[in-house]
């Protein structure tokens, strides 16, 4: 029902410097709304991100992804969120989980950082954790995220589902005053949502034209080219419509 992802570090060598975890909330492509130290982007209203802010993760301990803000010791410091799954709204389809260098824009500078990720129920469950040396001297890295799991298959009609843990580790260019080249690491991500939507009514004519359920009414030239398509075995039928 809800997830924590922890994280700490310690100062780089030279200087105090600052980790950045964030939570990015999408509905298939287009992004909701973006929570880090600050808190909500639709409550702060800053300019950091494209968000929609449409729809908002609240205010404080009662918002559906709460952050810790900074919390700072003498050599370092450490970020937890929590993201409350039962309380997104169902257009929610993914969260996505980034890194950031706040100044000196380079996560091999920070020592011993440790990202983990927990059932917050069960902090003794570890989803999964994440080494930052593999993201060497990149400024963000989107280390994971939280996918929704559709009961009818994606784009169905099957009302809200399940929710699985998807490790990346992608890196990028960007820092909390500046999400859009994070976006962009998660944009090849997400096209597979405008990629469905293209081919999702041949899909289902498909389906209906297999049940008797669809007939011809179009011109016989357009007949030509759509009824052979309909009658294809299923697996070619499903190479073809990838080019879509």
């Amino acid at each position: 029902d809800a997830v924590l992802l922890y994280l700490e570090w310690t100062f780089p060598v030279q200087g105090r410097d600052y980790l950045d975890g964030s939570c990015m909330v999408y509905s298939e492509d287009r992004l909701l709304d973006v929570v880090d130290y600050r808190g909500a982007q639709s409550v702060n209203r800053s300019s950091c991100s494209s968000a929609s802010l449409e729809w908002s993760a609240g205010r404080g301990e009662t918002g559906s992804v709460v952050h810790s803000g900074d919390v700072m010791a003498h050599s370092g410091g450490r970020h937890a969120i929590i993201v409350r799954l039962s309380e997104l709204p169902a257009h929610a389809t993914d969260c996505f989980f980034a890194l950031s260098a706040y100044s000196c824009r380079n996560l091999s500078k920070f020592i011993s950082p440790r990202v983990r990720f927990f059932d917050l129920e069960d902090k003794g469950h570890l989803l999964c954790s994440y080494n930052l040396n593999e993201a060497g001297c990149a400024s963000a890295s989107v280390i994971s995220s939280l996918m929704r799991e559709r009961p009818g298959g994606q784009g169905e009609d099957g009302g809200a589902g399940g929710w699985s843990v998807v490790a990346y580790g992608q890196t990028c260019d960007g820092t909390v005053r500046d999400y859009r080249p994070i976006e962009a690491a998660i944009a090849p991500v997400q096209a597979k949502y405008a990629n469905w939507r293209r081919r999702a009514p041949l899909v289902e004519l498909t389906w209906l034209w297999n049940h008797t359920r669809a007939f011809p009414r179009a011109s016989a030239e357009r007949q030509n080219v759509v009824l052979p398509l309909l009658d294809l075995n299923p697996e070619l039928f499903m190479h073809v419509v990838s080019f879509l």
